[in-house]
């Protein structure tokens, strides 16, 4: 039986969760990106200005933009092409053209990156500040995202729309739809995908999504999923003020359509969750939550599928925090 001793254990149960999952997508976005100094994987390309000393010649220390495919005009040397190497290998290269031209007995060059151009990227949408980012390493999702500040955490959609140009038919993109819930909370790293020159990331506008607890529980409503956190079963009935000591917290039920509209229906029991003997799981956007007792017992499925309409014009409580 679910006594009251039973809820301040799940009360306990929801705040250890809340040290789990409660690191909001910002918070994860900037943990999870690469370290801003980590630049030694770049190629250089046109429009990069670079600045290339050589040590104790004095004369040939300067700052030039790299044009066409990547190509440097160095005094002394002439032309050299840098375009798709890393400043590791274009200080090689540069050395290499000094010893073939017997010019520098030697030399040690050194080629360091001042502006990076040559590969813009954009972000767009709900972020903190969109517009055109330039790619300074081998940069990924997260990365760009940590560039542009992170989400409007308010207003984004944990959605990134990521349009990427064809790498079998450059002239064509691909559009790819990633799932920032799956990427950030769910461990689902194959999502991160790298970020090229010319990418443009959209992160829309989230729509606000509703779940439902209804039955013998302190306040049955409708409540404004979270969108930054995960949410669990337990923490939504907490939300609604926990089960009434006439629930039968053992014959829950999770009401869920998926996107084909097919109707999936969950046992929920409370007792063997909150003493461990079941996993807690995730609720989603729509889902319906019944606990039935003496008052109510039992409720048609037709009744509960109608439950979203049905409580569509009433006041919803609020996000759940």
């Amino acid at each position: 039986m679910f006594t009251r001793r039973s809820f301040e254990t799940l009360v306990l149960i929801l705040f250890l969760c809340g040290a789990a999952f409660g690191q909001s997508a910002n918070d994860r976005i900037q943990r999870m990106a690469l370290p801003k100094s980590d630049t030694g994987s770049y190629r250089l390309g046109q429009g990069d200005v670079v600045r290339i000393s050589v040590f104790g010649v004095e004369a040939m220390t300067q700052s030039l933009r790299l044009g066409s495919e990547g190509s440097a005009e160095i005094p002394f040397v002439g032309e050299v092409n840098l375009g798709g190497l890393t400043t590791a290998e274009a200080a090689e290269r540069i050395e290499s053209r000094l010893v073939e031209m017997e010019l520098v007995l030697n030399p040690q060059v050194g080629v360091f990156v001042e502006q990076y151009l040559s590969r813009p990227a954009y972000v767009l949408g709900m972020v903190a500040t969109p517009g055109e980012y330039y790619l300074d390493r081998e940069m990924n999702l997260i990365d760009l995202l940590a560039k542009a500040g992170g989400l409007q955490e308010e207003d984004a959609q944990m959605v990134a729309i990521v349009q990427q140009r064809d790498p079998e038919n450059g002239d064509t993109t691909v559009t790819r739809r990633v799932d920032l819930q799956k990427l950030l909370y769910e461990g689902h790293s194959e999502l991160n995908l790298n970020i090229w020159g010319g990418d443009v990331i959209t992160i829309p506008r989230r729509e606000i999504q509703q779940f439902y607890v209804i039955g013998e529980v302190a306040k049955a409503g409708a409540y404004q999923l979270p969108h930054d956190t995960p949410l669990l079963v337990t923490q939504a009935v907490a939300t609604a003020g926990g089960p009434l000591k006439t629930a039968k917290t053992s014959g829950g039920l999770l009401l869920r359509y998926d996107e084909d509209g097919n109707r999936q229906q969950f046992s929920v029991d409370l007792n063997r969750i909150v003493k461990g003997a079941e996993p807690d799981f995730l609720v989603r956007g729509n889902d319906v939550l019944f606990f039935p007792g003496s008052k109510i017992k039992t409720l048609g499925w037709g009744l509960v599928a109608a439950v979203p309409s049905l409580l569509s014009d009433l006041i919803i409580f609020g996000s759940v925090r």
